[in-house]
C-alpha cells in the first residue's frame, strides 16, 4: 500500500472512530437532507409538479440524483441510460468511496442476500470493484424486494470525493449486459491466445490471463442466469422520461412508466426508432450552427454528418455533449470570432442554435447547451479525460490570469473609506471579471467509429431542451428487453411537453430565451463520461 493511501485511510479512521463525531455528522448529512426535501416539495407545489414526476437533485449542472432506497436506507443515485446495473457504494469499501457516513451499511439491513460473484465495473468516472448481492430496493415508487445489486467495496473514482451520488442505477436496454459481458470474455481469450502464441510470456503471465479469462466466462454464464433480472424487467418498466430544469442550478425530473408519450395529442412527441439494443441510440444527419444573419454567422456552418453516416447516442449519465474533433474544432473558430466581438457568457444571444436532424425529426439546441461557465479546479479532472477537452486548461489558466488581475485593481482600492468612486471601481472590475470568467465550450471531442457511422453524444444539455421517452420493447425477451425508440417534446417552464407550433419537423424547436440563468456554470469535477469511453481511455492510456 503506498505511504499517502495508508495515510488517508488512517486519517479516515481516526476522523470516525469518535462515536460523538460520527453522530454529529450523521446528523448534519440527515439535517441537509430533510431540509432540501422540504424545498423540494415546496418548489413541487409552487409549480403543480405531478406527484409521480420522481425529483432529480442538481449538483454543479454535472450530476442530477434521484433518491433510492436500499434495505432501509436512502441513498442519491444517478440514472444512468447508459450502463445497465445498479451499483452502491458501501461502507465495506475503505478508499476513494466518498464520505462514509453516507455510504450503504449492509450490517445494519435485514434484507440483504450475499451473491456469489464479484465483478469490476468501468465508468466516465473510474472504475470499481464489487460483490453480487440481492436487496429490497425501492425507487419512483415501486419496490422490488429480492433486486440483484453490486455492492462497492473498493474504487478508484477520484469524483466520489465531493460526490452527489452513493450510486448508479443503469437505465440501459437490459440485453445490452449480455453482449458486453461477452465482449470483455472474448477480449480475455484472445489476449490469453496471443500469451501462448508467443511462447515467451511467463508462467505468472499466463495464469493471470487464464484465470481473468476464466472469470469472465463466469460472468456471461452467471448474467444469462435466471436470477440475473434486472430492474427494468422487474417493475415491468415499458417507457421513463427525463427533463432537466433549464434555469442553472435548477432540479430536474424522471418519470417512471411514464404515459404521456402515448396519450398526448398528435403533434406533441415526434418518435424514431432506435438502431440497436446495445445503447440508446438513433440516426444522426445534417449537424450544424444554424444561421444567424449579422453577427457571427451569415450562413449555416456544416459541422458534420452531411454526407456520412452518423449516430446519435443519448446518455443521461454524461455531463456534456461529445462531438468529433474536427466539429468541435469549427465551434471553438465560432467562438473565437464571438469573443473577438466582445461576446461573453452573460449574453449568449448572439451565438448561433446547434441544429441536426434525428431521423426526420428536426432538433435545435440553444447556444447554452454548447457554451457556459467552467467552475471548480482543472486538476481535479481525470487525466485520460484532458485529450477530449483540448481548452479546458487554457480556459482555467486564462480564469485564473483574471482572478490575479482583479485582486491586484482592488488590492489598491480602500473599501472601508466610504468613498464612492472606491466602490464604483471595485465594481467595474468585479463585472469585468466575472463577464468573462471560464467561459468556454461545454463540449468533449468524441472520435469513434460504429457500425451504423459516426459517433456522437448527447448528455445532459439535451435534456434541458427536450422532454425525453426511452421505450424498451416489451414483446421479445422479457427478461431482457431492448429498446424499441426515443420520443422528444419541447416543454415549458415547467417541463411539461407542449405541442408544436406546426406538425412539420422544421418547426420543432425547443422553448429557450437566451437569459443568463439558463447558462451553464458547470463544476469540472464533478464530469461524467460514458463507462465504454473511459475504459477506452483507460487501455489507450495504459499503452502510451
Amino acid at each position: 500500500m503506498e505511504f499517502s493511501r495508508f495515510i488517508a485511510i488512517s486519517t479516515s479512521f481516526l476522523a470516525f472512530s469518535s462515536p460523538s463525531a460520527l453522530e454529529i455528522a450523521s446528523a448534519r448529512v440527515a439535517s441537509l437532507a430533510s431540509r432540501r426535501t422540504m424545498l423540494q416539495r415546496t418548489v413541487r407545489n409552487a409549480l403543480d409538479i405531478p406527484e409521480d414526476w420522481q425529483i432529480l437533485s442538481n449538483s454543479g449542472d454535472a450530476q442530477y440524483t434521484a433518491a433510492l432506497t436500499v434495505g432501509g436506507q436512502t441513498f442519491n443515485a444517478i440514472l444512468d441510460s447508459g450502463s445497465f446495473d445498479i451499483l452502491l457504494f458501501s461502507k465495506r469499501c475503505t478508499f476513494m468511496c466518498g464520505d462514509i457516513t453516507k455510504l450503504y451499511d449492509v450490517d445494519k439491513s435485514t434484507t440483504y442476500s450475499q451473491g456469489s460473484i464479484n465483478s469490476q465495473q468501468i465508468f466516465g468516472s473510474g472504475s470499481t470493484l464489487s460483490e453480487e448481492g440481492w436487496e429490497s430496493i425501492s425507487i419512483g415508487g415501486d419496490t422490488v424486494k429480492e433486486q440483484i445489486f453490486w455492492m462497492v467495496y473498493d474504487a478508484d473514482m477520484p469524483i466520489l470525493w465531493d460526490s452527489s451520488f452513493q450510486a448508479i442505477v443503469g437505465l440501459g436496454p437490459p440485453g445490452s449486459a449480455i453482449k458486453l459481458a461477452e465482449a470483455d470474455a472474448l477480449d480475455a481469450e484472445e489476449k490469453l491466445e496471443a500469451l501462448q502464441e508467443r511462447g515467451s510470456a511467463s508462467e505468472q503471465d499466463l495464469a493471470t490471463a487464464q484465470k481473468l479469462a476464466d472469470h469472465y466466462e463466469r460472468v456471461v454464464n452467471h448474467t444469462k442466469g435466471e436470477n440475473a433480472s434486472g430492474l427494468v424487467k422487474n417493475l415491468g418498466l415499458e417507457t421513463w422520461s427525463i427533463c432537466l430544469g433549464k434555469v442553472y442550478g435548477s432540479d430536474g425530473y424522471f418519470i417512471w412508466k411514464d404515459t404521456l408519450p402515448q396519450n398526448e395529442p398528435k403533434g406533441v412527441f415526434q418518435t424514431v426508432p432506435v438502431l440497436n439494443d446495445m445503447y440508446w441510440s438513433t440516426p444522426l444527419a445534417n449537424v450544424s450552427l444554424a444561421k444567424l444573419p449579422g453577427i457571427i454567422n451569415d450562413k449555416t456552418t456544416p459541422l458534420g454528418c452531411h454526407d456520412k453516416k452518423c449516430n446519435a447516442i443519448f446518455d443521461t449519465g454524461t455531463s456534456l455533449i461529445m462531438m468529433p474533433s474536427s466539429a468541435f474544432d469549427m465551434v471553438q473558430d465560432a467562438l473565437e470570432k464571438w469573443r473577438a466581438l466582445s461576446g461573453n457568457c452573460k449574453d449568449l444571444s448572439s451565438l448561433p442554435d446547434l441544429v441536426f436532424m434525428i431521423g426526420d425529426v428536426r432538433i435545435r439546441l440553444p447556444p447554452e447547451s454548447y457554451v457556459g461557465d467552467l467552475t471548480g479546479d482543472a486538476d481535479s479532472l481525470r487525466p485520460e479525460l484532458y485529450e477530449h477537452m483540448p481548452h479546458l486548461k487554457e480556459a482555467f489558466a486564462a480564469r485564473d490570469a483574471r482572478q490575479a488581475l482583479l485582486k491586484e485593481r482592488a488590492s489598491g482600492l480602500d473599501l472601508d473609506s466610504g468613498n464612492s468612486s472606491d466602490f464604483s471601481d471595485f465594481s467595474e472590475y468585479w463585472e469585468d471579471s466575472e463577464d468573462l470568467d471560464s467561459c468556454a465550450p461545454l463540449l468533449m471531442t468524441l472520435d469513434m467509429e460504429t457500425e451504423y457511422g459516426e459517433a456522437w453524444l448527447f448528455g445532459l444539455p439535451f435534456f434541458r431542451s427536450y422532454y425525453t421517452s426511452f421505450k424498451f420493447d416489451l414483446h421479445g425477451n422479457p427478461r431482457f428487453p431492448v429498446g424499441e425508440s426515443i420520443s422528444f417534446a419541447k416543454t415549458d417552464p415547467k417541463c411539461q411537453p407542449i405541442s408544436h407550433v406546426a406538425p412539420e419537423a422544421e418547426q420543432f424547436l425547443p422553448v429557450m430565451d437566451h437569459d443568463s440563468a439558463h447558462r451553464v456554470r458547470l463544476d469540472v469535477s464533478k464530469i461524467r463520461v460514458p463507462g465504454w469511453l473511459s475504459k477506452t481511455l483507460a487501455e489507450k492510456h495504459a499503452r502510451h
